[in-house]
């Protein structure tokens, strides 16, 4: 009986969206996107369609090329926005769009391989450094040794260069050098959109540092949105948005929220410098 209800629970798994349509050929020859505009109009998202609304209503318009740092209490909706943009989840009202295209007539395939993530627990597989920074074999050495420079740890390549070994889970690197090279793969592929959940407790400060440094020279051309848990790592960024149990509940340049006096984000700067 346990088959039974095994198959029966498979059947009835919502199947996503096709992984490509007849319209993308279009798109990758116009080398989409171009550049990395976002825009959610009255955009509103739950889970499953038996339970409450997650996301509400938003209306939010990011520029091509702007840093933007999303903060919120745990539960707040933050994360859950990174799964709408890969239509992991589908919008129950409104709509996405990047570069003024509708991302529900984008295939699954290409709007995933457009937007890079790099996690908070970054994933290496057991393989060479070139293979974990290249995994598709496109990129030239030049540009990978180029990228390990502008993040610091070209010492990596000291003995046997791109060749150099990355054990299992990476467990010959510490969790900051982990962090770096999965920010030289997005940088190695110059992606227009680049989402970050900053990690946490696991990179110390001055690789954060570094991180946001890089961020904001190295990665001007992309539109960055970074998922922050500390405040202080976002304060040169182009805008903030404050999230607050689904709602989009201030928006603004760091300045702008910290001069308010008032509000989500000044109670977290305040925090965070007391």
């Amino acid at each position: 009986s346990t088959s039974i209800e095994s198959l029966e629970a498979y059947t009835n798994i919502v199947q996503e969206a096709s992984l490509e349509l007849d319209t993308d050929k279009m798109l990758i020859d116009s080398n989409f996107p171009q550049s990395g505009k976002i825009e959610f109009v009255n955009y509103s998202v739950r889970y499953r369609p038996d339970t409450k609304i997650v996301l509400n209503n938003l209306n939010i318009l990011i520029q091509p090329g702007e840093k933007i740092g999303i903060v919120g209490r745990t539960g707040s909706g933050k994360s859950t926005l990174t799964l709408c943009l890969f239509r992991i989840l589908e919008a129950t009202t409104g709509q996405i769009m990047i570069d003024d295209i509708d991302i529900s007539l984008i295939g699954l395939s290409l709007l995933r391989s457009i937007i890079t993530v790099i996690p908070q627990d970054p994933t290496l597989i057991e393989g060479s450094l070139r293979e974990n920074l290249d995994p598709s074999d496109k990129y030239t050495d030049e540009s990978m040794i180029d990228c390990l420079k502008s993040l610091e740890i070209d010492y990596l390549l000291e003995e046997e260069g791109l060749n150099f070994m990355i054990k299992e889970n990476g467990d010959n690197l510490s969790a900051g050098e982990k962090q770096l090279i999965c920010m030289a793969r997005a940088m190695i592929r110059k992606s227009k959109i680049i989402i970050m959940d900053e990690a946490t407790s696991s990179i110390d400060y001055n690789t954060e540092q570094l991180i946001q440094k890089v961020i904001l020279k190295n990665l001007k051309d992309s539109t960055v949105l970074t998922i922050a848990h500390r405040i202080k790592t976002i304060l040169e960024y182009d805008k903030i948005l404050v999230f607050d149990q689904g709602h989009l509940v201030e928006q603004g340049s760091p300045k702008e929220l910290i001069e308010k006096k008032s509000g989500q984000f000044y109670g977290l700067y305040s925090q965070s410098h007391m």
